[in-house]
């Protein structure tokens, strides 16, 4: 520990009162997210298998887009369960990386880049789940057809984050330093903030301002863009459905769109909803680490939603998987029907004897 970090821990930060328990400790999470990661690969192969060699024909248009969509969930899951978890100081803007890659010394600047590639996928398959659905259908005047107007298309999505690159300029590069200023806006912080490798990203409040612009508007393009093809869907489908489409495909189409609006709502309600409520209280000068690491184990859960809603939402796999069990637990009954039998004639014929 530097020593004027170290001064001020013995000094000041002795002085600070608050109640410091497990669930305010890092622990909190590297456990969480080890035992939520442990709990999704189950559920994340079978969501693979289901989407690999269980897609009936009818959703064959959408195989291609729910296996890309569930492999950049996935990798999302293993990088913020396993690889990068972060432990947040929401008010400092400093983060602390606890997983796999800290203990291999990776630089926090270089896990936080990994991250950043992997939630920018997440978003991308998340669209093109969507998009690749609305452009099949050929009475959508939006319909994107070409491989090239694809990556086109995509990458005009991306664009504002761009904006963000000029940000790495105002990373503190005395770390120490920032790390004493940042004690200023928030001065009792819990103890990780002194025995982990905390790493502050910003303290100059002009470039914290610049930072929410940038951001909020490649969160906006991302959300504008789902919406945009969810809207799409919903008119061509519902609205003005082609005449030269059968009832029955219409019906197909319909029962399809509820089971993405359906499979996609619940990972994202379980993500917003916690981090907007912590943001919204920490603008309004109130934060608790304790609801700060609650709200990031929450998040933590998006993979395994994820996976969940592929195999339950989606008629034609969660009818597999219900014949599946049920084959398994006849088998069993099955076992236990021959052997009710042969130990009453080994009892009988004990009696007998």
């Amino acid at each position: 520990m530097n020593p004027a970090l170290e001064y001020y821990y013995v000094t000041n930060y002795s002085n600070c009162e608050f109640r410091y328990n497990f669930f305010d400790s890092h622990q909190s999470i590297v456990y969480s997210s080890y035992a939520i990661q442990l709990v999704s690969i189950p559920f994340q192969m079978l969501a693979f298998y289901v989407i690999i060699f269980q897609t009936p024909v009818a959703m064959k248009i959408s195989k291609t887009p729910l296996l890309i969509n569930h492999t950049f969930c996935a990798i999302l899951d293993v990088v913020l369960c396993t690889l990068c978890p972060l432990y947040l100081f929401l008010p400092m803007t400093a983060v602390s990386c606890i997983g796999l890659l800290s203990w291999f010394g990776l630089p926090t600047l270089l896990q936080l880049s990994i991250i950043c590639l992997a939630e920018i996928c997440a978003a991308l398959s998340y669209i093109n789940l969507f998009e690749s659905r609305a452009s099949s259908l050929l009475a959508n005047r939006f319909r994107i057809s070409s491989n090239k107007s694809k990556i086109l298309y995509y990458c005009a999505v991306m664009l504002p984050a761009v904006f963000l690159t000029p940000l790495l300029k105002f990373f503190p590069e005395d770390q120490d330093v920032a790390k004493l200023e940042a004690l200023k806006i928030y001065p009792c912080p819990t103890q990780e903030f002194f025995t982990t490798s905390v790493f502050i990203a910003l303290i100059d409040q002009v470039a914290i301002r610049y930072a929410i612009i940038p951001l909020a508007l490649a969160v906006s393009s991302v959300l504008g863009h789902f919406l945009f093809h969810m809207v799409c869907l919903v008119y061509y489908i519902y609205v003005v459905p082609s005449k030269f489409v059968s009832k029955e495909t219409q019906g197909k189409q319909k029962t399809f769109l509820i089971s993405i609006l359906f499979q996609t709502s619940i990972p994202f309600a379980v993500v917003i909803i916690p981090l907007a409520i912590v943001f919204a209280f920490n603008s309004f000068g109130y934060y608790s680490q304790k609801a700060m690491n609650l709200a990031f184990c929450c998040a933590l859960l998006h993979g395994l939603c994820e996976s969940v809603g592929v195999i339950v939402v989606h008629k034609p796999y969660r009818d597999v998987i219900g014949l599946k069990i049920g084959r398994l637990l006849f088998k069993r009954s099955e076992i236990s029907i021959h052997v009710q039998p042969s130990l009453t004639r080994a009892s009988g014929n004990l009696t007998n004897f």
